[in-house]
């Protein structure tokens, strides 16, 4: 995932540091969790970054996208793309204040 010069970045998900800029494409198990590795034709993969925006504005986002095309007679076969998206940050502050009634009695 690229950043061009935009106040965007990984948000720090542990104390290890933010994700990785590179993550797998994983297609869904049955019970719909994303772990399968192997995607097979018509199928449709997933991978999730936490990002962090700092300024309000809508940013460019890039990715860069590697994948090896396996089963072919001629063997296998390494595709590379690119894909763009955007994020809009409406409010970067996003301050909030919870008030609730904490024990409520009757009377």
């Amino acid at each position: 995932m690229v950043f061009p010069l935009t106040p965007l970045s990984r948000y720090q998900v542990s104390k290890s540091g933010a994700q990785s800029a590179t993550l797998n494409v994983l297609a869904p198990d049955p019970g719909g969790t994303p772990s399968v590795a192997t995607l097979n034709p018509g199928d449709t993969g997933q991978a999730q970054w936490t990002i962090r925006g700092d300024k309000e504005g809508y940013y460019t986002i890039g990715f860069n996208i590697g994948a090896t095309l396996e089963g072919l007679p001629t063997g296998a076969v390494n595709l590379t793309g690119t894909a763009t998206g955007g994020v809009l940050v409406r409010n970067p502050y996003f301050d909030m204040n919870v008030h609730g009634a904490w024990r409520s009695s009757q009377g």
